[in-house]
């Protein structure tokens, strides 16, 4: 069986799935933070745990040959288990929020929100094939991004065609992690509270919309 955590009141008017990066797992920052700001927004956030299959050191990751049709089941699997009357967000953090964007429309999802979307692999920035994900994406779609993300940094991705459906909100001196550094002026739990923020306003204008 899937692990699984939940915030929010439960019966809130959507429900957003959100799945970790490939290093972590559902207790993994950032992703428990802005659940746990969401909830306190109103917002019901479930987050679950990918099937883990491989150690590199003291860190259980998602198995490099796991294709994503086996994560994308996993994800879709989670979602179709929820008995939830609120409408339905997918997203995820970096591993996660590329999975999502391959079952938002099958599983009707009205949006997707991403936080720290990996773009391309580290010092690759032309291998785009994250973005063409992007771009095929049905419903609308948030990325809350580090300006210095070593997946995709403001200079690159702004470089990038995404389309009118993509949503881009950057975090000043953050990098994959939404850590900024201590010189930038900003915190960790400033970038944290901003992204539960965008989320949020992303989640209700898409509600607003009937999108």
């Amino acid at each position: 069986m899937t692990a699984s955590r939940s915030d929010g009141p439960g019966n809130a008017a959507a429900v957003l799935v959100l799945g970790h990066g490939t290093r972590g797992s559902l207790d993994d920052p950032p992703l428990p933070a802005v659940a746990r700001r969401l909830g306190e927004l109103g917002i019901d956030v479930v987050r679950f745990e990918f099937p883990r299959r491989s150690r590199h050191g003291s860190v259980v990751a998602v198995d490099a040959a796991e294709s994503d049709d086996v994560l994308a089941a996993c994800f879709a699997s989670v979602v179709r288990a929820l008995e939830h009357p609120g409408a339905l967000f997918v997203g995820g953090y970096s591993l996660g929020a590329r999975i999502a964007t391959t079952i938002a429309e099958r599983v009707g999802a009205v949006g997707v929100c991403c936080v720290s979307y990996p773009f391309h692999p580290v010092g690759e920035p032309r291998q785009c094939q994250a973005v063409e994900l992007l771009r095929r994406c049905a419903p609308p779609v948030l990325v809350v991004q580090g300006n210095r993300d070593s997946f995709g940094n403001r200079e690159q991705v702004t470089g990038y065609d995404l389309g009118s459906k993509v949503e881009l909100r950057w975090l000043s001196d953050a990098n994959h992690g939404l850590v900024p550094r201590q010189r930038s002026g900003f915190s960790l739990e400033q970038h944290l509270a901003t992204t539960a923020g965008h989320i949020e306003c992303f989640i209700q204008a898409c509600l607003a919309s009937g999108s």
